[in-house]
């Protein structure tokens, strides 16, 4: 609803799927304007039905990316050990690995707020 508020009903240009969620996938198309595009980065386990009469209709465009490789790890963890990147707003909070299930799993599957939680051994 917001997407189509803000751009008087058209759709947005492009559509980013990073979360790998299978009802992230299926409204995608929803959110796109005509001739519009779906980058498809969030991995899925599993088949995801989808509605590609809306895809062919609007002619969209759909695409896959892996979003990062080998190379960008090594990037990562090179500015990870010279402090570049400031990682803290990316976590939700610390746990210990006795409160994984309840505090870690369930969490994450039940609230919205929760992005990232560490687990301390």
């Amino acid at each position: 609803e917001k997407i189509l508020n803000q751009t008087d009903g058209l759709g947005a240009d492009i559509v980013f799927e990073c979360s790998g969620a299978p009802a992230a996938l299926q409204d995608s198309v929803g959110y796109i304007r005509r001739g519009g595009q779906i980058m498809v980065i969030g991995l899925h386990e599993a088949d995801v039905p989808f509605d590609f009469f809306r895809m062919l209709h609007w002619e969209a465009e759909m695409k896959g990316s892996m979003g990062y490789g080998y190379e960008e790890f090594k990037y990562v963890i090179e500015f990870l050990e010279k402090k570049r990147l400031h990682t803290r707003s990316l976590i939700t909070g610390w746990i210990p690995l006795a409160d994984l299930e309840e505090k870690g799993l369930r969490r994450l599957l039940s609230s919205r707020d929760a992005v990232k939680i560490l687990v301390k051994p």
